[in-house]
């Protein structure tokens, strides 16, 4: 069938047409907002829990055994060297004391008699009327009697020693953290029937990880206390385990305050806040910039003809509620998109975005 000459005209007319509209279409270009990356200088800083300990705590005990019959302070007391704390019954070294006294009288005889023995024994050896054997018999006993009460003595002060052991004493001023035997309670030497927390320095006893411990001379603490938080307290470390604990696999060290408030008291609990000295560069960025190539993080970087963006993988240093911090990946000067990053590609033309003026 013959098509009529102008329907064809019309149709080409209509073909040339549309291949002009379409040849003619401008490529669709993306507005986005851009940031330019500065680094800025940060410290890391750590908190952790901790509680308050005297730097000297030690644990009391009796010098002797007995029977508990009174204690003199509580827990939480504050004592002053020398102040009795408990006492025990004292009636077994009464009887021992008595006894070595006896003692000390019988040898204080045996010696004097043994004293005029011997003087005669030397007058009498002089006038030829004994043995030199005899005289030195008679030396021998006196020497003899002179060693037995020089015992009895020592057995005596011993015994009295005993008896004043029966009290127990603080050695320092302090506090009482602890009491582990009550009247009617039979105790054995040495074991532990109070603790007191001498009076001086208070320290915060914290366990840090692994990772700080490398960093140490660079790390600056302060504490705080959770009964006063606007207070912020110099320390400094003063001791650090030298091991590792098994099961939590951190560092027990104990930092001491520097002019703790009077309102700090033993078992407070405290943050121990731990300042990182070492700064580090990094750049601060809104979270909308974070992008993301497979499973790493990312963010769009315009390129230097301004007009197209490259993903750029980054490390980031943190997360805050709205931003992020690149530790690298970033050069100072270079435009990050922050805006309208979720729907760019590579092959994207792009426009920078700026406030219009008012």
């Amino acid at each position: 069938m013959r098509v009529p000459p102008l329907a064809r005209l019309v149709a080409i007319l209509a073909l040339s047409g549309g291949a002009a509209v379409h040849s003619a279409g401008a490529e669709e270009i993306t507005p986005v907002r851009v940031m330019t990356a500065q680094p800025v200088a940060t410290a890391t800083t750590e908190r952790y829990a901790a509680t308050l300990q005297a730097r000297v705590e030690t644990s009391l005990g009796f010098r002797v055994s007995g029977k508990v019959v009174e204690r003199l302070v509580n827990v939480g007391d504050r004592v002053s060297a020398g102040q009795a704390l408990e006492r025990l019954d004292p009636s077994d070294l009464n009887l021992s004391e008595h006894v070595s006294a006896s003692q000390v009288t019988a040898a204080e005889a045996d010696l004097t008699k043994a004293d005029a023995d011997f003087a005669r024994g030397e007058s009498l050896l002089k006038q030829g009327w004994i043995t030199r054997a005899i005289y030195d018999s008679r030396k021998q006993s006196r020497d003899a009697a002179a060693a037995r009460l020089r015992q009895a003595r020592e057995t005596l002060r011993l015994a009295s020693d005993n008896l004043q052991y029966t009290t127990l004493v603080a050695d320092s001023p302090g506090v009482i953290t602890a009491v582990s035997a009550e009247p009617g309670q039979v105790v054995a030497v040495g074991q532990e029937v109070m603790r007191l927390a001498h009076r001086g320095e208070i320290e915060a006893v914290v366990d840090l990880p692994e990772q700080m411990v490398a960093r140490l001379a660079n790390i600056q603490f302060t504490v705080t206390l959770w009964a006063e938080p606007g207070r912020v307290i110099a320390a400094h470390l003063r001791e650090l385990a030298p091991s590792a604990d098994p099961a939590t696999r951190t560092y027990r060290a104990r930092l001491t305050l520097e002019n703790p408030p009077d309102g700090a008291q033993l078992g407070m609990t405290a943050t121990v806040i731990a300042r990182d000295l070492t700064s580090s560069q990094i750049v601060l960025l809104p979270m909308t910039a974070l992008f993301h190539d497979g499973q790493a993080p990312a963010v769009w970087v315009v390129t230097p003809t301004g007009d197209r963006v490259a993903l750029r993988r980054v490390t980031l240093a943190g997360y805050g509620d709205d931003q992020i911090a690149v530790a690298a990946g970033l050069k100072t000067g270079e435009s990050v998109v922050t805006a309208g990053a979720f729907k760019l590609t590579a092959q994207d033309h792009i426009r920078i975005w700026s406030e219009p003026e008012r």
